[in-house]
């Protein structure tokens, strides 16, 4: 019988578990016992093909515990650890008694185990967050993994001896789902490090952009696109297969066309002029994307830019341009108010281009959604379609080093094909936006093109024939104008400037506190007097990093060293020893502070144009 204490904590914590529980209760299919073992603990075997298996020794399931997590002693260099299999609660009373700072996370797959599991092991025995979930399903494991999980924090895995058996295949998918999550990660990280001020950079540019131009889900009529088909047109190879294709659809307005990255230097080249092209690469150099647009003088192309597109592209692109609001920008989310009361639509951010135009697609209800030239994959070992050459290299070959490094995935007709990671990533994450939309039916026509989860493939020619029927586009689609309260975006503005001062104040005081503390530190001061320290010391942290300047305009550019430092001060929170986890903090703190200030030196000047040029405008 379930602990009275337990059956409480789920009562809070994990209602369906406890439904799914109080079911299993009635049931009188067992094949779990619980015994005796010969130490005198409860020990657990299950019923398998005919006979009983032990999952915990019949002798010394604790001593047998002990040995399994010394022999594991990688384990306890993981920020969190993921436990497959419970069984009565050995291994993880036995890995937390060896490392208590560290997170638990429990996967379950047999429902009975776990009863046993919450019958003789009280949950209150782990601090609050140490055993932090609680799963017998494998895809709400899945997504919990994919969205919980700390960039740069480090995962390991146990798997009790006996689930490695009974289990394989789901171990298995599991290790592999792990690896491929934490490269994920890591390479997300990466690219974070690696772009974080230029986003900032580039959503203080693009500001007042934005002010003078529409968003492109709340100022355009939506009733254009709703269950109307749209075209993806990404860059990939098999888009050489598909040019009359797309300008019989362009001729007669059948579908929308949206250009995504390179693809509209394709489509140019090729006398087929897109709907729109959609851009969102934060570097300098994404103008040379797009400026095929100006050189031709196709001034009726609009450009759809997210927030912290490259400001460079924003500023030079001359045509007609719209906005869409992306996950990195902090200073439109922040600064941005419309006259209608509605919220800001805010788009995640995403691996690449064509994945933010497929969810902008799905949230105007365009339907069907239809991707083409969306390889994913090399195809012939090539890149990108014809007429897609950039300078220093054209995409026609892969090296041979490329082709090693590669991943086999299947293609859409059920055949092994070359990817590399970060087009296998973008693969990923267009399947989970797949999952999610609502409303859209999703069909992949890229010919020899990695295969799409939740988009079926159908060859392009046949979509023509059985989807587009007439015409639905409009070309003045684009001519628009923006809802925002340009009142009460200068009243915001003014107030998040007018804590630049505050912030000032915050970062001397941190270092003086840091300074007293290292001294305290370096002194024979008493264990209360660092504490005490360090407590005020977290006072004034916690007021600048909650100043508004600091959180819309520099944070952004310094969040991977702010996470990194604040995952610091919670590990030194768990050390006995008081005086070394002062000099962590003072290291690690002293560093982020001259970033801080190196950060708001560096965007003043442009933070100073954004309220000249906001303030200039008609309210």
């Amino acid at each position: 019988m379930i602990l009275p204490e337990n059956r409480n904590a789920l009562r809070f914590r994990n209602r369906p578990l406890l439904e799914r529980l109080n079911q299993l209760a009635a049931s009188t299919d067992r094949h779990v016992r619980i015994e005796t073992a010969r130490s005198g603990q409860p020990t657990l075997k299950l019923a398998v093909d005919g006979s009983f298996q032990y999952v915990h020794s019949k002798y010394d399931p604790q001593r047998e515990a002990q040995r399994l997590i010394v022999r594991a002693h990688d384990l306890g260099q993981n920020d969190t650890v993921l436990f497959v299999g419970c069984g009565l609660g050995y291994t993880l009373r036995a890995f937390s008694a060896a490392h208590p700072d560290k997170r638990l996370i429990l996967y379950e797959p047999d429902l009975q185990v776990l009863e046993a599991f919450l019958s003789y092991c009280p949950l209150d025995q782990w601090p609050s967050g140490v055993l932090t979930a609680i799963f017998t399903d494998e895809r709400k494991l899945d997504n919990y993994l994919l969205t919980s999980i700390v960039r740069g924090q480090r995962l390991g895995l146990f798997v009790l001896p006996i689930y490695e058996r009974l289990y394989g295949p789901k171990v298995t998918r599991l290790l592999k789902q792990l690896k491929e999550m934490m490269l994920d990660k890591r390479d997300n990280l990466a690219a974070e490090a690696s772009f974080q001020k230029r986003w900032s950079i580039n959503a203080v540019r693009n500001f007042p952009a934005l002010l003078e131009t529409p968003d492109m889900l709340q100022d355009v009529d939506r009733s254009l696109f709703a269950g109307k088909p749209a075209v993806i047109v990404a860059a990939g190879p098999s888009l050489n297969a598909e040019w009359n294709n797309l300008r019989r659809i362009k001729a007669g307005g059948l579908a929308w066309l949206f250009a995504v990255g390179s693809a509209v230097k394709g489509l140019i080249n090729h006398g087929i002029a897109p709907d729109a092209v959609c851009s969102y690469d934060p570097q300098a150099h994404n103008y040379q994307v797009v400026k095929i647009v100006d050189e031709k003088g196709l001034t009726t192309i609009p450009l759809i830019f997210g927030s912290t597109v490259g400001y460079e592209t924003v500023e030079r692109f001359g045509g007609p341009k719209l906005h869409m609001i992306v996950a990195t920008d902090s200073v439109s989310t922040k600064l941005l108010r419309r006259t209608d009361g509605a919220p800001i639509t805010v788009l995640s951010d995403a691996a690449s281009i064509a994945v933010i135009a497929f969810e902008m697609l799905s949230l105007l209800r365009a339907d069907p959604i239809i991707l083409a030239g969306q390889n994913l994959a090399y195809l012939h070992n090539q890149y990108y379609a014809q007429g897609i050459a950039y300078k220093g290299w054209n995409g026609a070959t892969l090296s041979e080093a490329q082709q090693q490094n590669a991943l086999k995935v299947k293609d859409v007709y059920g055949n092994d094909v070359l990817t590399k990671h970060n087009l296998n990533m973008m693969r990923q994450d267009l399947e989970f936006y797949i999952r999610a939309a609502k409303g859209s039916h999703v069909i992949n026509t890229t010919k020899g093109g990695a295969a799409i989860a939740g988009a079926a493939f159908m060859p392009l020619e046949e979509v023509i024939g059985r989807f587009l029927k007439q015409k639905v586009v409009d070309p003045d689609w684009y001519r628009c104008s923006n809802h925002y309260d340009r009142k009460r975006v200068i009243a915001r503005l003014k107030n998040v400037s007018r804590t630049a001062g505050d912030l000032e104040v915050f970062l001397a005081r941190m270092v003086k506190a840091l300074k007293r503390l290292d001294e305290l530190c370096r002194q024979d001061a008493s264990p209360e007097q660092i504490r005490s320290q360090i407590a005020r010391f977290g006072k004034t942290m916690h007021k600048w990093l909650h100043n508004p300047y600091f959180n819309t305009f520099i944070l952004p550019m310094m969040k991977v060293q702010t996470e990194h430092a604040a995952k610091v001060l919670e590990q030194v929170r768990f050390s006995g020893d008081v005086r070394l986890s002062g000099r962590q903090i003072v290291a690690e703190f002293n560093k982020l502070i001259a970033v801080c200030l190196d950060n708001k030196q560096a965007l003043e000047p442009d933070v100073k144009q954004l309220e000249e040029t906001t303030y200039s405008l008609k309210e």
